[in-house]
């Protein structure tokens, strides 16, 4: 990674400050501040798995401001040998990404991304 992660201050105003959240630690507690700092008519993600546990979400917030909820499903195994084969170049994928854009240029990454005649792959990096 060519730059350095900067952290997102948090807000108190209870409009929230993003648009989409995703969580991807299956805590509990990360749920809730996502929910939390999202905007009105905002997306929460949940891709984290919680082990063998049901989790309490504040339905209230999830009503009042509008917001849509979404799930990804991943194996557990799978994902880690994804994880390690990517790390260790046991894979190469480079073949498999039409383009590379920076974070600052996602806007234009999902543009180019929706058409499927040029682009394979849309990767940013961050």
């Amino acid at each position: 990674m060519s730059q350095s992660v900067k952290q997102i201050p948090l807000t108190d105003d209870p409009r929230g400050s993003f648009d989409v959240a995703f969580e991807a630690s299956g805590n509990q507690a990360a749920v809730l501040l996502a929910i939390k700092n999202l905007r009105p008519g905002g997306t929460f993600v949940q891709v984290g798995t919680f082990k063998n546990t049901d989790i309490s979400i504040p339905s209230d917030l999830i009503m009042t401001k509008e917001l849509t909820l979404k799930s990804s499903f991943r194996f557990d195994k799978e994902f880690s040998w994804a994880t390690e084969y990517l790390a260790t170049q046991r894979v190469n994928v480079q073949p498999l990404l039409s383009h590379i854009f920076p974070m600052e240029d996602a806007n234009e990454a999902f543009h180019v991304a929706q058409d499927r005649n040029s682009a394979m792959k849309v990767h940013l990096s961050f």
